[in-house]
């Protein structure tokens, strides 16, 4: 949550986010100068040292590529908003979006849609 929070801040509105038991899920709007490789970079990267220091292991935790797609329109952000908010609900982990603690679903606070928009 760390490292969103410094992504957020830093290098990209965070729109939605879902982090899930093999996957994570991110709705970014891009702040001027980074690309989606240098935020995902920062992200992979701070999370595989905490997550290897915890454990006591070396070496790559994610994956080395990612999916990424462009937004085309406004509803096309609402259903891919939506999308995430249900992952974890459809994945069986919780009955409603706004029950799985990993999310960004029914917590404004979390995400910067309101300055995004605004």
């Amino acid at each position: 949550m760390d490292t969103l929070q410094f992504v957020r801040a830093k290098r990209a509105y965070l729109l939605a986010y879902a982090i899930m038991p093999d996957h994570l899920h991110l709705v970014l709007a891009l702040r001027e100068g980074y690309t989606v490789s240098s935020v995902l970079q920062t992200i992979k990267g701070y999370t595989a040292r905490v997550i290897n220091a915890r454990n006591g292991a070396r070496g790559p935790l994610w994956q080395r590529s990612f999916y990424d797609r462009m937004i085309g329109d406004e509803q096309g952000l609402w259903d891919i908003l939506e999308y995430v908010d249900n992952n974890p609900v459809v994945a069986g982990l919780v009955e409603k979006p706004e029950d799985y603690a990993y999310s960004s679903a029914g917590r404004p606070e979390m995400v910067d849609l309101q300055e995004f928009y605004g």
